[in-house]
This record gives C-alpha cells, sequence and structure tokens, in this order.
C-alpha cells in the first residue's frame, strides 16, 4: 500500500494529470501484477512525522482516506485506477471515464462519494510532447450518454436512465464493448431494482 503526492512540496499545476498518467502508464507496464490505484485531489497535511530515530513523509487528511478507499474499491471490484468527481472533473477532457453505478459513503463526508473509473486518455498531443503543450486532437466522449443515464440512476431517476440510453441507442453509433458491457450491466440494475448504495 503506498500513497504518492504529486503536489505537496510545492504547488504543481496539472498534479491531477500527472498522477493519472502515471497511474495509468504502471497499469499498462504491470499487466502480470493486480494493480489498483485510487486518485483525488484536495487539501492535506503533508510532511515528516516522527522523531531523531524513524522520520516517514506522511499525507493526512480526508483527501487520503479517500484516495485509500478509492483504492480498496478498486480492488474489491476489479478496477484498474479509480477517482473521485474532484479528479473527475479535471481531466474529464483528458481521459475516458466510466461513472460507476454504485454510491460509496464515506465517514465524515455528508454525501456519498461518486466513483469513476478512468479508462484510458482520449486526447493525443499534436506534438510527441506531453509538457506544455496547448494543441490536442479530441476523441468522442464514449461514456458521456452512459454517464449520464448512470447519475440519473444513482439519484433514483431509472426511467429517464433507460430514456437516456434508450436514445442513444437510436443514433446507430458502434460503441466499444466495454461500453456495451456496461450499459447492459446497467439495464440488468435498473430493472431488476438494485439499490445502488454501498456502505465502506
Amino acid at each position: 500500500h503506498v500513497h504518492s503526492s504529486f503536489n505537496a512540496a510545492k504547488r504543481c499545476v496539472g498534479h491531477a494529470r500527472r498522477a493519472a498518467d502515471s497511474l495509468m502508464e504502471m497499469g499498462k507496464n504491470n499487466k502480470e501484477l493486480a494493480v489498483s490505484s485510487g486518485l483525488c485531489s484536495g487539501s492535506a497535511h503533508c510532511g515528516p512525522v516522527g522523531n531523531n530515530e524513524l522520520k516517514v513523509f506522511a499525507i493526512m487528511g480526508q483527501v487520503a482516506v479517500t484516495a485509500s478507499l478509492l483504492e480498496r474499491f478498486g480492488r474489491h471490484e476489479g478496477h484498474k485506477v479509480t477517482c473521485d468527481g474532484s479528479v473527475q472533473r479535471e481531466l474529464a477532457f483528458l481521459y475516458d471515464m466510466r461513472l460507476l453505478p454504485v454510491d460509496v459513503t464515506v465517514r465524515g463526508r455528508e454525501a456519498p462519494l461518486r466513483v469513476f473509473e478512468v479508462t484510458e486518455c482520449s486526447v493525443q498531443a499534436a506534438s510527441g510532447n506531453h509538457e506544455g503543450e496547448w494543441l490536442y486532437h479530441v476523441s468522442d466522449d464514449v461514456w458521456g450518454p452512459y454517464n449520464t443515464a448512470c447519475l440519473k440512476y444513482l439519484i433514483g431517476e431509472g426511467d429517464e436512465a433507460v430514456e437516456i440510453l434508450d436514445a442513444q441507442e437510436k443514433v446507430g453509433v458502434e460503441a466499444p464493448q466495454s461500453v456495451r458491457l456496461a450499459v447492459e450491466s446497467l439495464r440488468e440494475a435498473i430493472s431488476m431494482g438494485v439499490s445502488c448504495s454501498v456502505l465502506r
């Protein structure tokens, strides 16, 4: 179990993107290992903790608790990289992200935690250089309609979720298999009236 910080010693613009890039690369390079990661962004207390004999660099606070919970949830459910809404909002145009049809209750938070699976990078820099690049080729948002339907399901509006999924199917665009499987799973949960809440 390892905590990594991309914004602790000094302010790092784009720290969430760098963390996501690193985690996705780690997942690609370690296919034989069952690596799972939780990605969260927010304020934390960071620094050396201990005495003269033993000191460790520690990350403490709600953001560390949430990142740890996301990692455990991802490991349990078989997702390589998961993140919360704060990271999803920051990286939505860079990565394809699937909203998972589950509400996770976190100690210390009033609202349930919305969990996203980071699936793959959806942009490609115009030149090979990733640093300071400002021109990107952006692919279609393959998870957009699914995420909208999933959110409707999470707030108890299953009928509207089905309408969104039906409308997307009428468009006739061939979705990747991962999206088709997720849509089938969501339809099944809605039709069975499965509860979406999970306590952690």
